[in-house]
């Protein structure tokens, strides 16, 4: 079994996700408010923080 680990540079100035993607990563209370701070009125992706974990979330694309 192979176990294949990924690096992620989150900045705040630049975030993108493929559609449909959630990206988990440690993290506090303290560092999701921090975050969310610092990305000011960009919603996109979304960022929901779970207990001890961070995630960003990236919506599916819009079918019309």
């Amino acid at each position: 079994m192979r176990i294949y680990i990924m690096y992620a540079v989150i900045s705040p100035e630049k975030t993108q996700l493929a559609p449909g993607t959630v990206v988990g990563m440690p993290g506090t209370w303290r560092d999701y408010r921090l975050f969310r701070e610092s990305r000011s009125d960009r919603s996109i992706p979304g960022i929901k923080y779970r207990q001890g974990e961070i995630l960003l979330v990236s919506p599916m694309p819009r079918y019309g």
